[in-house]
């Protein structure tokens, strides 16, 4: 087979059937397998997962349960894939049906592709006008420090030998290691390629309390990955960058008393003081 579908799951049997529903109708009529690595799942997630055997053909399971992490579950998936094409998805999300064959026909021009997101589908209006939407019109710039593009790992494509060649996902980062994968790709000289027409469609959090720790755990690791690639040439960060995040956040404080503003408020909160953790942390010095 020349396509392997890697879906990291932990705990994830109130969302896996749509993702899967979604992959056993894919316009794509050639052989694909779908390998879903169980990261250490306590509830239903293994038996929703075997209830798609007959509907897709190449379906596996593997435990992967020696440590948690999204990166170190789709490392021990791609170690086990037959396909020369990797794809990433992720079990909460949906991929339209068109992915499978989009992403093909990138990845057999391109070594390193994405997907671009949708979030209508699977988030209600009030969760989108409160949220960050990315990834809907091309890539994810870095700005502070400016350096490479990224991608969620949401749908992600890569050729496998790509994918070993760069030692695979960094299994130390819990959140933070799609844009690492993605910039030590482009380190070694490949460009991320956006791919318009391979749809997903992305789940948030529901809850802006979820919304907050994510937020805060990504604030923090993103220190730790600027500060891992600074050793490989990414400019410092700009201090007065990181003062006027602070300042919009203490001149827009009203926003807390509205619905539509009150996400995106807490969302640049949590992830302004999980930077503020991590330098402390990590020991990031910035300019």
């Amino acid at each position: 087979m020349e396509i392997s579908i890697v879906i990291p799951a932990l705990n994830a049997s109130e969302t896996i059937s749509q993702q899967l529903s979604a992959l056993a109708e894919q316009s794509w009529q050639e052989e694909y397998e779908v390998i879903v690595v169980d990261n250490g799942s306590n509830d239903q997630t293994v038996d929703v997962i075997q209830s798609y055997n007959s509907s897709i053909k190449n379906l596996k399971v593997i435990e992967a349960k020696a440590k948690r992490g999204a990166g170190y579950a789709r490392n021990i998936g791609a170690e086990q894939a037959c396909g020369d094409f990797l794809l990433f998805c992720d079990a909460d999300d949906v991929v339209d049906s068109r992915w499978v064959e989009e992403m093909v026909i990138a990845l057999k021009k391109y070594s390193f592709v994405c997907s671009r997101l949708n979030f209508s589908r699977l988030n209600n209006q009030t969760i989108q006008n409160s949220r960050y939407c990315i990834q809907q019109n091309g890539v994810i710039q870095n700005d502070n420090p400016p350096y490479f593009t990224h991608a969620a790992t949401s749908g992600l494509g890569v050729r496998k030998e790509l994918h070993e060649s760069v030692g695979g996902f960094d299994e130390s980062f819990y959140t933070c290691e799609d844009a690492d994968y993605c910039w030590r790709i482009q380190l070694a000289g490949v460009s991320l390629y956006f791919v318009e027409s391979a749809l997903v469609h992305y789940r948030f959090r529901e809850t802006i309390q979820d919304t907050c720790k994510q937020a805060l755990r990504w604030g923090i690791d993103s220190t730790k990955l600027y500060r891992k690639h600074q050793a490989l040439g990414m400019p410092k960060i700009s201090i007065r960058k990181g003062l006027g995040r602070w300042l919009f956040l203490i001149k827009n404080v009203h926003a807390l008393c509205n619905e539509d503003k009150r996400g995106k408020w807490l969302w640049k909160f949590y992830m302004s003081l999980g930077r503020l953790i991590g330098y402390i942390k990590y020991k990031v010095i910035a300019i």
